[in-house]
């Protein structure tokens, strides 16, 4: 038990479930960033959005997936679901946010007009990845 913190092992693991969100929040933005990238320009224009976006969906899955399972094996110290559902979720945030960014940044969209997107059915497709 240490004693210097209380005891409170939890507030030791904290960096490492903080730069874990990171790790991953960094590799699946940088895919959906490339993907989403491919799918506006040459994929969009050809099938629409909805259908772009179920043919993305899957392979952002797939990279979301092993990015997780690679985050998990790198960062030993996460070995509880709990452990797992704060990094899971600080990455979901930190996506969001950078989502909403960009999107203010590069489409000149308002924060209520980037928000009013995800009434949209392929945004809503494509929110959970």
């Amino acid at each position: 038990m240490n004693r210097r913190f209380g005891g409170n092992i939890q507030f030791l693991t904290m960096p490492v479930r903080l730069r874990a969100a990171l790790e991953y929040f960094a590799i699946v933005f940088a895919a959906g960033f490339l993907l989403g990238t491919f799918r506006t320009i040459l994929v969009v224009p050809r099938t629409g959005e909805l259908l772009a976006t179920l043919l993305e969906l899957p392979i952002m899955l797939v990279i979301a997936w092993y990015s997780c399972r690679w985050i998990m094996r790198r960062f030993r110290q996460i070995d509880t679901v709990q452990s797992a559902l704060v990094v899971g979720g600080a990455a979901l945030l930190l996506l969001l946010m950078a989502e909403a960014l960009l999107s203010v940044a590069l489409s000149g969209f308002s924060l209520s007009q980037h928000l009013a997107l995800y009434r949209e059915l392929p945004v809503q497709i494509g929110l959970p990845v």
